[in-house]
């Protein structure tokens, strides 16, 4: 399930973080990452949901726009 993240819930991340959430978010837009073994596959839709979440923490730091989950997910299986 999507987590409901507000500012109100940032308190404790890093001054660092928030004043470069807008890079990091960047970063994480182009990770790619590879497990050429696949197996179940459930570590890949692990990874998808942590850089997920990250991103919508990322996202919330920097604007007030409701965050759109379906691009984030499509942007995350996307080459």
């Amino acid at each position: 399930s999507d987590r409901n993240y507000t500012k109100e819930n940032h308190y404790n991340l890093p001054e660092n973080i928030k004043k470069n959430a807008k890079t990091l978010d960047k970063y994480l837009e182009n990770i790619k990452i590879c497990d050429p073994a696949v197996g179940s596959g459930a570590f890949q839709v692990g990874m998808m949901n942590e850089i997920i979440n990250a991103r919508i923490i990322l996202q919330s730091l920097n604007s007030n726009n409701k965050l759109n989950i379906y691009d984030l997910k499509r942007n995350a299986i996307l080459f």
